[in-house]
């Protein structure tokens, strides 16, 4: 049973069950992403078509205080900072990630992505974000950290059957709030979004057995769409490379042997072990993180993120996180992958992220 002691009880969100024991309706956050369009991708700024030369110089980013970048808290609206760049598309924008592999990206990401402010259902302990995944990726955030905790309780179709969870349970659902949510990111009004490389990273797996992990992987290719999904036999080409082949812009990580095989291996998180490390048993973990090799297709992430005593919540380390991931002076943001913070949007690390992968796409050659 999943959040209930009553083995009589629906194997449901203890949230969800009216005082009869009957299942509460289901409010969705999007009603109509089922009939969203998503728009095809489309070559939209002065920069060269897919596996042409890199763009020289850094046209049209602003690169200039990169580094720090460090925001004042009057720059802060709504948990998102006054960004340097344009976040919605910055990866068909600006160069870089065009001659990089998916996997050799500097890829902004958000630490349990779906425990966030704006959730239905967001314990003070367990909030991590300030907005919503759709918000995140409109942002520029580009890895989304999910963990999903299955109900059998809830009728087929039923949303709430893939719900997220950290602990406890955020509200969210994997059909509406995480794919719903990329639906609407898709059709963004001008911006080409479509190019946009987006990696759903599911982590953790509740209550789940065969049959469920399929109709996950059921759910997730209907809704994403099999043309969009990055598969991992395109991991040896670089991203101009899957935008001159056709729409695949979606990559889905999934840390489970009943992986689909359109499904990459899952993201490799590396944490610190400690939930309340200090500053600078953190600052170091994420330096020696940055000296670790690689694997070739492997995709890696540093889990920058700590709690805060007393109250045991997610700590804002914002001042810090400018320094430890600078693409200015020392840039050791070159030494890491996936990027994946609490409180993602207070500071500028997506600029960062922008800034770096252009300094990369320079530097590598496959």
């Amino acid at each position: 049973m999943n959040d209930l002691n009553d083995s009589a009880q629906p194997d449901v969100a203890r949230d969800d069950l009216a005082a009869d024991g009957s299942i509460l309706a289901y409010a969705p956050e999007f009603d109509d992403f089922e009939n969203v369009t998503v728009a095809e991708p489309f070559h939209s700024y002065a920069e060269p078509l897919p596996c042409e030369e890199p763009l020289s110089g850094l046209e049209g980013l602003n690169a200039a205080a990169f580094g720090l970048n460090l925001v004042a808290a009057s720059s802060v609206s709504g948990g998102i900072a006054k960004p340097n760049n344009v976040r919605e598309d910055w990866m068909n924008r600006y160069d870089g990630v065009r001659s990089l592999r998916i996997q050799d990206c500097i890829l902004p990401g958000t630490h349990n992505s779906a425990s966030d402010k704006e959730a239905k259902r967001a314990p003070s302990n367990e909030t991590c974000q300030d907005v919503s995944p759709l918000k995140q990726l409109r942002a520029g955030i580009r890895v989304l950290d999910l963990r999903v905790q299955f109900y059998a309780g809830y009728p087929a179709n039923d949303p709430r059957r893939f719900s997220i969870f950290h602990q406890g349970n955020s509200g969210r659902t994997v059909r509406d709030d995480i794919l719903g949510g990329l639906a609407h990111f898709r059709s963004t009004p001008g911006f080409n979004t479509s190019r946009e490389m987006v990696i759903l990273d599911f982590h953790e797996f509740k209550g789940f057995n065969k049959a469920a992990h399929l109709e996950l992987a059921k759910l997730i290719k209907g809704s994403v769409g099999v043309e969009r999904l990055v598969t991992p036999s395109m991991a040896t080409m670089t991203i101009g490379q899957i935008w001159s082949k056709g729409p695949a812009n979606t990559v889905i990580a999934y840390n489970s042997g009943e992986r689909d095989s359109s499904f990459w291996s899952g993201v490799n998180q590396r944490w610190i072990g400690s939930n309340t490390p200090t500053d600078n048993a953190l600052r170091d973990f994420i330096a020696a993180v940055g000296r670790e090799k690689k694997g070739a297709t492997e995709l890696k992430a540093v889990q920058a993120a700590k709690y805060a005593l007393p109250g045991f919540v997610p700590n804002d380390k914002s001042d810090k996180l400018m320094t430890w991931f600078a693409s200015g002076e020392g840039k050791p943001i070159l030494n890491h992958y996936i990027i994946n913070t609490d409180w993602s949007l207070r500071q500028r690390l997506v600029d960062n992220c922008i800034h770096g992968n252009s300094l990369r796409g320079r530097s590598i050659r496959y």
